[in-house]
């Protein structure tokens, strides 16, 4: 029988008990089979004891207090439950990676500096990374509607095509700066999805271009694209609840 579950990425877990629950249909009884540690480092189970109703109701009131511990919110974390994280980056200046079919685009912008849209993150255990743009330099709230990141590897929906960059297993609040190195030190080579930015002067590789040229002193929120989902736009709310 293979058992898994979610500890955070800094805690030292082992197996301490195992508790079964046996009924017949009209009473039930808890039974608390200990653990012996073999030679090989295999685990196995000792014969079982029955538990009483303090016993049990120690271990119940132990582990929610482990599901309840409190942290302290950064001031760009959005949301946060268990396996789930979303949080905010600010305009920023940032190197770029491309490696695209457009060798002169590569040679103008891989490696280079570029100005970055204000961004929106969100992690999900077993789900990868979502990634959308703002249309305001500021912290988005519920109802804020979100825009397309203007980027290659992002498929519709948002979600980053992670291909072989690593990123972490499990969304925590400490390792968000892990997820945003997996986005931004990626090479983004492919565009998966149309309409990444309405930009008039050559589209995303021009967009591109100008950024890493710094011609533009501040980014052009207006020809960022709103993120829809059928016919309906994506805020905040529906990005972290996806």
């Amino acid at each position: 029988m293979n058992i898994s579950t979610y500890f955070h990425e800094t805690d030292q877990a082992s197996i301490r008990m195992l508790i079964g629950l046996y009924s017949n249909g009209k009473d039930s009884e808890a039974v608390l089979f200990p653990p012996k540690t073999n030679e090989d480092g295999t685990v196995s189970l000792l014969g079982g004891r029955p538990l009483t109703d303090t016993e049990l109701g120690e271990i119940c009131v132990r582990a929610l207090q482990r599901k309840s511990q409190t942290s302290v919110l950064g001031p760009n974390v959005l949301a946060v439950s268990e396996g789930r994280i979303a949080w905010w980056a600010p305009v920023q200046h940032r190197v770029v990676f491309f490696q695209t079919s457009d060798k002169e685009f590569d040679a103008d912008c891989n490696g280079k500096r570029a100005l970055w849209p204000p961004l929106v993150f969100v992690a999900v255990r077993g789900k990868g990374l979502s990634v959308f743009a703002l249309a305001a330099n500021e912290r988005p709230c519920a109802d804020t509607e979100l825009m397309v990141a203007p980027c290659f590897n992002m498929y519709e929906g948002g979600r980053m095509c992670q291909g072989s960059v690593p990123m972490p297993s499990s969304p925590s609040l400490d390792n968000t700066e892990a997820y945003e190195r997996a986005f931004f030190d990626s090479t983004f080579g492919h565009g998966n999805r149309i309409g990444l930015t309405s930009y008039p002067y050559g589209g995303h590789n021009g967009l591109w271009r100008n950024l890493c040229s710094q011609t533009h002193k501040c980014f052009p929120f207006q020809w960022l694209v709103p993120a829809i989902s059928g016919k309906e736009p994506v805020t905040l709310a529906k990005a972290v609840a996806q």
